[in-house]
């Protein structure tokens, strides 16, 4: 499951360097590719977070 998460966060960075501000626009993204984007990378940093707090908990119970 993490393989593919990171599969989608590796593509999403591919997305940011073609559509961005900061580098020439290759291309205009669709606001379903957007909003894919941005719900992709809320939804990785989410899981780290409480991965993060999972870890400490078991760590203050152990």
């Amino acid at each position: 499951m993490l393989q593919g998460l990171n599969s989608i966060v590796l593509g999403v960075s591919k997305l940011r360097t073609k559509a961005s501000d900061s580098h020439s626009r290759e291309f205009n993204p669709s606001e379903h590719l957007a909003r894919l984007a941005v719900n992709s990378a809320m939804t990785f940093t989410f899981f780290v977070i409480e991965s993060y707090f999972y870890q400490q908990s078991k760590k203050a119970s152990g």
